[in-house]
């Protein structure tokens, strides 16, 4: 079946140069003719209006860098891959890479950032915001774009419609596996736990073995994505750090464990026994800068703060994973300070509000993980209840709602923020071909690799934390934070929550409500024990505070 398909991509000409792009990572940057056709699309266009780095911006004004530009600069760095790999199949006698197999590696390079929307790491179920599914795991979303008449259908059909003249039984085959085939590249994980010791692949399609390799030249660890998105966010977001594309030129195509994968040669053709310390290097400090960007702007807390505020509107908007997709970053917010009606919407218009003007919450608690727990620490149990759960995103609104209420502010004025854990965190999985031997092994096994990639792994899970975060206004109020810090750890890391803590919080935050009621605040320990008492008989998961009209009244009954 792969011969055929090939002769059908020569004979088609698909491979064919035919426009050049100006990229400021990769210069020129050359796309056939059926790569224009997904290009000039106003779904493929759409990325021109989603940012990369999300609310990074707020952060860096130069990371205003879109999707778009990423599409075409992993299409590029596929092809460099791919190139390698047809050069090092004659250097190394390793596995071939035909011609249909590098024409999907591109298409797909290009394509596998269709499905993304604004702000969809920080919304995703299992990103920042645990709100749904997003990307190609949203099942609605992929199959409007790769199922039966979807867009990937409808473009691939329309080119070639007019340009399979004398070819059509070619076309229609290259048709007939080009969307599915597609589809397995883009919406099969690699794995779903990143940490995960088992390296097996879900099984491809009989005959179709070469999906293996050209997934891991689009999305494996050290990757198409990896290697442009580095080089752009480090570009665009001012940092003067150099990355070295010398492991570019070392890929090949190998089989591992009963399939063709992509593995870098750790040795030169003419001496199998002498090791490329220096490929290794390259290829370990590309991870290095990436933990770097995680660091020092993928969790800058005022990025977190932006997300977090992004989140609360638009889970409080209620809207769904496709309806965000068909906005831009810019639009959406737009869209969420428009809202009106009821009190969700309320909620979104003033925080969307906010962050149009760039007035950014500020961090008033956050629990942190750390390596080693004092007694009496719960963060393991924080991030089951907050960041990981089932019912994560639940728990977090829970909290949100019961802070709100014991401080006296509207749902507007604070949001947790807890991502999962696991978010950003990758293993050494890209396989390597070591000196002297003839099995691939993973990186992260790598005698000179391991220590690297287990430190890297540790400072990636430092990067978590639970988050609180309030507007600046009430930051700046005088006992305010304080007040948070205590609720915060009463109701997070306390072994039992702190009933008396939530009490005393509520009566002071009303204490002007409850003196306009005639209540001297001598009375101020008969609020408290008041306030306790209808706390403890309203207890459900979260807390439900009584109305300060009810406090007044028994207050009034307990008067002789």
């Amino acid at each position: 079946m792969t011969e055929s398909l090939d002769d059908a991509v020569d004979l088609l000409h698909l491979l064919d140069r035919y426009k050049v792009v100006t990229n400021k990572v990769w210069e020129d940057i050359w796309i056939n003719e059926l790569e224009a056709q997904f290009i000039d699309t106003m779904e493929f266009q759409r990325l021109h209006w989603v940012l990369q780095l999300g609310t990074a911006m707020f952060v860096y004004p130069d990371a205003s860098h879109t999707r778009f530009e990423h599409a075409l600069g992993t299409m590029e760095a596929t092809q460099r891959i791919v190139s390698a790999c047809v050069e090092n199949h004659r250097r190394y006698a390793t596995l071939p890479i035909g011609s249909y197999a590098q024409l999907l590696a591109r298409v797909g390079g290009l394509l596998h950032d269709l499905a993304q929307m604004p702000y969809a790491h920080t919304l995703d179920l299992r990103g920042e915001g645990h709100l749904f599914e997003t990307e190609w795991k949203n099942k609605k979303l992929r199959e409007s774009l790769l199922g039966p008449n979807g867009f990937v259908d409808r473009a691939v059909r329309e080119f070639f419609k007019n340009r399979s003249k004398g070819a059509e039984q070619q076309a229609t085959n290259l048709s007939k596996n080009l969307i599915p085939d597609l589809d397995w590249i883009l919406s099969k994980p690699q794995t779903e736990d990143s940490t995960s010791e088992n390296h097996e692949l879900e099984a491809p399609p009989p005959d179709k073995h070469y999906l293996c390799y050209v997934r891991d030249i689009i999305g494996n660890t050290l990757c198409a994505d990896l290697f442009d998105y580095v080089q752009r966010d480090i570009l665009s977001v001012g940092f003067q750090d150099r990355v070295s594309l010398r492991p570019l030129q070392f890929f090949c195509i190998k089989e591992f464990r009963g399939f063709p994968r992509l593995a870098l040669a750790l040795f030169k053709p003419k001496n199998p026994e002498k090791m490329r310390e220096d490929v290794i290097f390259e290829a370990i400090e590309f991870l290095r800068k990436r933990y770097s960007l995680a660091e020092r702007v993928y969790f800058h807390h005022a990025k977190m703060a932006a997300s977090a505020m992004i989140i609360k509107a638009v889970d409080s908007a209620g809207l769904k994973c496709e309806e965000v997709w068909s906005f831009g970053d810019h639009s959406l917010l737009l869209h969420l300070q428009s809202l009106k009606g009821n009190e969700g919407n309320r909620v979104s218009a003033t925080i969307a509000n906010l962050l149009l003007r760039r007035d950014l919450f500020k961090l008033a608690y956050e629990l942190r993980h750390r390596v080693e727990y004092a007694p009496g620490e719960t963060v393991d149990e924080a991030k089951e209840n907050y960041a990981k759960g089932v019912n994560c995103r639940e728990n977090q609104r829970a909290l949100e709602e019961t802070l709100t209420q014991a401080l006296g502010i509207g749902p507007e004025s604070l949001a947790v923020y807890s991502p999962d854990p696991k978010m950003n965190l990758k293993a050494f999985e890209a396989l390597v071909w070591p000196k002297g031997s003839k099995d691939l092994m993973p990186l992260k096994d790598l005698g000179d690799a391991k220590p690297e990639s287990e430190e890297l792994m540790r400072k990636h899970q430092r990067l978590w934390r639970l988050a609180v975060f309030i507007k600046r206004d009430l930051y700046d109020k005088p006992g305010f934070l304080e007040r948070v810090q205590r609720l915060c750890k009463a109701l997070v890391e306390g072994q039992r929550t702190d009933i008396d803590t939530l009490a005393e919080s509520y009566a002071e935050s009303h204490k002007e409500d409850f003196s306009g009621g005639g209540v001297s605040w001598d009375n101020r320990d008969k609020v408290v024990a008041i306030v306790r008492q209808a706390i403890m008989a309203k207890e459900r998961g979260g807390f439900s505070f009584p109305e300060v009209k009810a406090v007044l009244t028994e207050l009034k009954n307990q008067k002789p």
